[in-house]
């Protein structure tokens, strides 16, 4: 018994059709231009599909990657403010510190002074009227003007000491943490020379400690370029730190 070529073709169709078998029928049809016509729209559309898939990944990476780009630029602009202002502060609080701690005065000899030029140089001053009336009935102006002096020195290096130790506390989210150690070392180096020289004043039959002026002036200049050095490399980008 012999089968015609249209009674292939059904059968294939309905083989088709049963296994859900979709490439049997674009074999069937991929030789008409009907089929060639079907082949071209699936593929095009699924290429469209592909491209727009494609296309939301990539706008999906260029804004994770946006707001990253922003999120760093924000982050290297606080830590470039945070680390300017740290670094003038340190310097202030350092140069205070040796000025306390060198305790040299100059002052004209009060004695021979009259009433009229002490009030002229008084007024010189940042004295407030209650030291400057204290002052005046002293009896021995020479020895008040130099421990008003002293004192003043000290009070003044022990306040910027706290505001850099605070200022490093708020804002060193933004300071790397082993260039946080390093400032931290430079303010208890400058700490206990400006505690030393309280006690001194306080108590000046003292002698506990009696070395550490001397450790500050032989080690100051070593731990400031240590800290200039760290904070120049870390806001030019210059080096990495050691």
């Amino acid at each position: 018994m012999t089968i015609s070529g249209v009674e292939i073709l059904a059968w294939l169709l309905q083989t088709a059709i049963a296994t859900g078998a979709a490439t049997i029928a674009f074999l069937i049809l991929l030789p008409t231009k009907f089929g060639e016509r079907y082949l071209s729209f699936h593929f095009e559309r699924k290429l469209a599909e592909y491209r727009d898939a494609q296309n939301q990944k990539i706008e999906a990476l260029k804004e994770q990657l946006s707001h990253l780009g922003d999120r760093g630029k924000r982050s290297n602009e606080r830590e470039y403010e945070a680390l300017s202002d740290i670094w003038g502060q340190f310097v202030d609080a350092f140069d205070s510190t040796e000025r306390c701690v060198t305790q040299f005065i100059e002052h004209p000899d009060f004695e021979r002074l009259t009433d009229e030029e002490i009030d002229t140089f008084l007024n010189a001053t940042d004295f407030t009227e209650d030291q400057k009336r204290g002052f005046k009935s002293s009896s021995d102006k020479n020895k008040l003007y130099s421990r008003m002096i002293v004192w003043k020195n000290i009070s003044k290096a022990h306040n910027q000491i706290f505001e850099v130790r605070i200022s490093l506390k708020k804002r060193g989210i933004f300071v790397p943490e082993d260039l946080r150690e390093i400032y931290q070392k430079a303010i208890e180096f400058c700490s206990k020379a400006e505690t030393h020289e309280f006690v001194r004043f306080r108590h000046p039959d003292n002698s506990l400690g009696r070395d550490t002026p001397i450790k500050f002036f032989d080690e100051k200049d070593a731990v400031f370029k240590r800290v200039m050095d760290a904070t120049s490399a870390r806001l030019l980008r210059t080096e990495s730190l050691s």
